[in-house]
């Protein structure tokens, strides 16, 4: 998980250059700690599925850092 965290950082940073990444932990809330809003979750989850080569489901809302990350994880496995 360690590397989709990574990646996932990476995403954030280039998509959201405002966003100071330098503290984001699996346990990062999305919307308080980073600050996405409703339309970067958008931009967000296409870069994931991107990055990644996979294809989110309508109903995935991810509250945390880990959340994304387990998804991802069981999307690529």
């Amino acid at each position: 998980m360690d590397k989709i965290l990574q990646e996932l950082i990476d995403i954030l940073n280039a998509s959201f250059p405002e966003t100071d990444t330098s503290n984001v932990t699996p346990e990062s809330d999305l919307r308080t700690d980073l600050a996405i809003s409703s339309f970067d979750m958008i931009l967000l989850a296409v870069s994931i599925e991107d990055r990644f080569h996979i294809q989110l489901e309508e109903d995935f809302l991810p509250t945390t850092v880990a959340d994304v990350c387990r998804y991802v994880q069981n999307k690529i496995l």
